[in-house]
């Protein structure tokens, strides 16, 4: 065994943030850590030591997307099998005012990402997108793209577009959608204007890579850049038997297309940049509670934790998950 790093990690009983040491051992990257109250824990990190550790030294302190994450409703038109966030349609969405007391405060920390649940719920939208960029003019929305139809993205698209045809809208594909959001991108192809992002479904398997690869090349003219999301056991998202790596999505895409590493942009264990057969992609695999390395991910893309503090967004869901189940940093919250 060695020892690669010391840094913060979660307990996974009671969420408090504690002291770990990642380590090497049985070839793969290991996060070992111990709870005064709750004893000793260790989990895999990465299951590649040598991606491991060329991401470790390729010298970038965040990740490559700025932002932060401002959620206007917790309603959502979906119900997803892969969702960390917890929708609410009973509630009632904010006020704009009360919307505008929040950009104010985080406004330095943009681009603001509209978000949700799913924000094209909202029948104001378009005039809360307006109203924000009086204070901060560089908006992106993130949608699963079910409610924008040819008349809502005629409207969108002045209030989003970032030029060279490109409009910063960030989609999220799901089969719960039922074709609904794959409309937009044919949209996007008859107005041949390209979305920012688009999240395809997130894997769970990998051998459902290939499906996913020939739909991101079926779509290319459409979309920026893709993001391949690994499922995870984080805050509302649950059942993932088997953790899949970045680097186990980086050498499954290695049979479908030639991989050409993007070394130089902002890469980390958890959130990597390539080309694969000349496509852009950032693959994702979020750390979950149990092997959370913090110091690692200290960084954007931000989101409001609902104890009040500002994180970096999957350690924001970890605290988000442990208040749910009645823990704060240690603390007791509710039994």
């Amino acid at each position: 065994m060695s020892v690669v790093k010391n840094t913060i990690s979660f307990c996974p009983e009671c969420y408090k943030r504690i002291p770990a040491t990642v380590v090497i051992r049985n070839g793969s990257v290991w996060i070992e850590k111990n709870c005064s109250e709750h004893g000793f824990f260790c989990a895999m990190v990465e299951r590649d030591v040598d991606f491991y550790l060329k991401c470790l030294n390729s010298g970038n302190g965040r990740i490559i997307y700025n932002g932060y994450s401002l959620e206007v409703t917790d309603r959502c038109n979906l119900s997803c099998a892969f969702c960390y966030y917890p929708k609410d349609n009973s509630s009632k969405d904010r006020s704009i005012e009360n919307i505008m007391q929040e950009v104010d405060m985080v406004g330095h920390l943009g681009p603001i990402l509209v978000t949700g649940g799913e924000p094209t719920v909202r029948k104001d939208l378009l005039e809360v997108i307006a109203t924000i960029q009086m204070h901060c003019p560089n908006v992106e929305l993130i949608t699963n793209g079910v409610n924008i139809d040819e008349k809502m993205l005629d409207k969108l698209i002045p209030l989003l577009s970032s030029g060279n045809s490109t409009v910063r809208i960030n989609m999220s594909l799901h089969k719960e959608a039922q074709g609904k959001d794959i409309e937009l991108l044919e949209l996007c192809r008859k107005k041949r204007i390209k979305l920012e992002s688009v999240l395809i479904e997130p894997v769970s398997s990998l051998d459902q890579i290939e499906a996913k690869f020939d739909f991101a090349k079926e779509y290319a003219d459409t979309t920026v850049a893709y993001r391949m999301r690994a499922a995870t056991n984080i805050w509302n998202e649950k059942g993932v038997k088997d953790k899949i790596f970045v680097s186990d999505m980086l050498k499954e895409l290695e049979k479908y297309g030639m991989v050409h590493p993007i070394w130089w942009r902002n890469n980390k264990t958890s959130f990597f940049n390539t080309l694969v057969g000349g496509i852009p992609f950032m693959l994702i695999s979020w750390y979950d509670v149990n092997n959370c390395d913090i110091l690692d991910i200290n960084c954007p893309p931000l989101y409001p934790a609902r104890n009040g503090t500002i994180e970096n967004a999957a350690i924001a869901s970890i605290v988000n998950e442990g208040m749910d189940k009645g823990w704060l940093n240690g603390r007791r919250i509710k039994d």
